[in-house]
């Protein structure tokens, strides 16, 4: 994690007043790149014909295979907790005087550091979400089942893109050897000529297949808690829109500890032309004005 400490300098007195204010940022420490390989899978083929007293022929072949997933995130110098700090008399930070942390969906990972495994914090984008619902033909109603305590409600994966591509080679070489001796034996004084044919062949194949598939995460916010001293107030998100991501019911607690529910109705499940632009991006139409005056 990443710290920095602000303090005002311009004073009138030797002693510092105005105390501390420690600004903490997540880093790629506790939100690493994450990765996955499968195992290479090989597949070789193999093939010796000798051929005897002439030559051989041999095929090589290889095909290996292999997976990677890549896991990125966002989170690197993302705002963690804002502390104040008294200042005491010597100069130095005292007593906390008020917070404010910031404490994303997450669940933990396990990543290898030499003969090692460290825990760290993996963003998790599964979350409750509300979404609209069609009861009647071309009525647009709301879902209505908020499921606060989230056993009732659906679950979606938002803030999430991912990206696919595969990488494929080969590399082939063929090569053919053809030879042709003569030698000549004289038999009761006649020459005879003795041809000798040489064949060899080599084929050899190597293919690869590597699929990537990298993973692009944003961090979600479930909640933030603010504390001056006397009371903490803790502000949660509990339901999402399913296609915006946005909060759309949220909890605040008060200094009583009982919760305020905040819930928000997105335009659209209302009214249907008020949707998301991608629904009609493109769209186009042909009009004919009559009656009006040319001059």
């Amino acid at each position: 994690q990443s710290l920095a400490t602000s303090r005002n300098t311009t004073t009138v007195s030797p002693r510092v007043t105005t105390g501390f204010v420690e600004h903490e940022f997540y880093t790629a420490k506790d939100f690493p790149v994450l990765t996955k390989e499968t195992d290479i899978e090989l597949k070789p083929f193999r093939l010796w014909i000798p051929l005897p007293l002439i030559g051989q022929l041999r095929w090589n072949h290889m095909t290996a295979t292999q997976g990677y997933a890549v896991e990125l995130n966002d989170m690197h110098g993302k705002l963690k907790s804002i502390k104040n700090y008294a200042n005491a008399v010597d100069g130095t930070k005292s007593t906390l005087e008020s917070s404010v942390q910031y404490i994303y969906k997450t669940k933990t990972a396990y990543v290898d550091e030499g003969t090692d495994r460290r825990a760290v914090s993996k963003i998790d984008n599964l979350v409750d979400v509300l979404g609209p619902e069609y009861i009647y033909a071309d009525k647009m109603v709301a879902n209505t089942n908020l499921g606060v305590n989230g056993n009732d409600g659906v679950q979606k994966i938002i803030g999430e893109e991912y990206e696919f591509f595969t990488d494929q080679r080969q590399t082939k070489s063929i090569s053919v050897n053809i030879g042709l001796d003569f030698n000549t034996e004289v038999f009761a004084a006649f020459p005879i000529p003795c041809p000798w044919p040489a064949l060899g062949t080599s084929d050899v194949d190597m293919r690869t297949a590597v699929t990537n598939k990298i993973i692009h995460k944003a961090g979600i916010l479930e909640k933030k808690i603010a504390s001056d001293g006397t009371s903490t107030v803790e502000t949660k998100n509990i339901k999402f829109d399913s296609k915006s991501g946005r909060p759309l019911l949220t909890t605040v607690t008060n200094n009583y500890d009982a919760p305020i529910y905040k819930y928000e109705m997105p335009a659209q499940w209302t009214h249907e032309n008020m949707g998301a632009a991608y629904e009609n991006i493109g769209f186009s139409f042909i009009g004919t004005i009559t009656g009006m005056d040319p001059a």
